[in-house]
């Protein structure tokens, strides 16, 4: 069975009526709680809405810019987009502000890359027809612009390079993700790991995991996967906040139909949540090492759930969930 990392996977957009900063400072404790309870990484989510009552907006519009702005606030190992639209992004722009989001993180940068969904590419005028090819290009753009090779090929441009480098040597580790078996082997070929979304059910993760690992040729493999996760001390009164909180969640990703829309929160929380008591959680937990998962990011906070909760659930997970993780899972993680 391989070895669990622990991270957490944080809801940075504020509630209607509330502008960033503000909601920045309230989310300190949670950000306290990571790096001082010994998670491995923070990852941010990206998501663009033109609705202000579209449920879906739970996150910013540009994960990098609040990655760096939390850089300072957290001393976690590692700061992940998760995962980063890349059908709203110019590959070349998108590498000089990773390159930059990484020097002020001091080199935490990991960069989870997804391609979003049909409203998206129709906003940006991304043709839904190779889309895959589109992925795959700004993968080798990426990498190029890291590498310090020359940003063009034309006459005269060999002096052009990107500056400011990123502090990883080659740039930030790069996870693709996807629903598609596709989207696994491209993850398995051009990327440092495969990452999957709150919206992928146990099963598709597990298959998805089955797929990247056979297509990897050589190296550490990597499946990281965001789960919704409520931990308190009973089971019973895990799943009343979970009905509170992450019922509606699930909800909205019923209603931009992700999900089975029709689907309840009994029929729902086993395939995309964590929770429960900490004996609970942690046999959910060992479910996903042994379909191949190596990297869980406890989605903490879902639907504005109260800080004090959602750190709760970390203080729970760090004393109680892992020690009955596998061994070499103790230690919390990393990427």
């Amino acid at each position: 069975m391989p070895e669990l990392r622990l991270g957490v996977a944080v809801d940075l957009a504020p509630p209607p009526g509330e502008d960033y900063a503000r909601h920045l400072e309230s989310m300190a404790p949670l950000l306290d709680a990571c790096g001082r309870l010994g998670y491995g990484l923070v990852s941010v989510g990206e998501s663009y809405v033109f609705d202000p009552a579209d449920p879906m907006g739970f996150h910013p519009p540009n994960a990098l810019m609040l990655l760096a702005a939390i850089a300072c606030r957290t001393t976690v190992p590692a700061l992940a987009t998760g995962a980063l639209l890349l059908a709203a992004w110019n590959p070349l722009r998108l590498a000089y502000d990773a390159a930059l989001a990484d020097q002020m993180s001091g080199g935490r940068l990991v960069l989870g890359l997804g391609l979003g969904g049909p409203a998206l590419w129709e906003t940006f005028g991304l043709a839904p027809r190779g889309l895959g090819a589109t992925a795959e290009a700004a993968v080798t753009t990426l990498r190029r612009a890291w590498s310090g090779a020359p940003l063009g090929d034309g006459p005269g441009e060999g002096g052009r390079r990107l500056l400011p480098a990123p502090v990883q040597a080659g740039g930030p580790p790069i996870w693709i993700g996807g629903a598609r078996r596709r989207s696994a082997e491209r993850a398995a070929r051009l990327g440092d790991g495969y990452t999957a979304s709150t919206g992928y059910s146990f099963d598709l993760v597990r298959r998805q995991a089955a797929v990247y690992r056979d297509a990897l040729d050589g190296g550490e493999p990597v499946v990281s996967v965001n789960r919704v996760a409520v931990v308190a001390r009973t089971d019973r009164e895990a799943h009343a906040r979970g009905r509170r909180h992450a019922g509606p969640l699930l909800g909205a990703y019923g209603g931009a139909g992700v999900l089975d829309g029709g689907a309840t929160y009994d029929e729902l929380h086993p395939e995309h949540c964590v929770i429960g008591s900490p004996a609970t959680a942690a046999e959910t937990l060992l479910r996903y090492a042994e379909a191949g998962v190596t990297h869980v990011q406890l989605r903490v906070r879902p639907a504005h759930l109260p800080v004090e909760m959602a750190v709760e659930t970390l203080e729970l997970v760090a004393a109680e969930v892992r020690p009955l993780l596998a061994p070499e899972a103790e230690g919390g993680g990393g990427t």
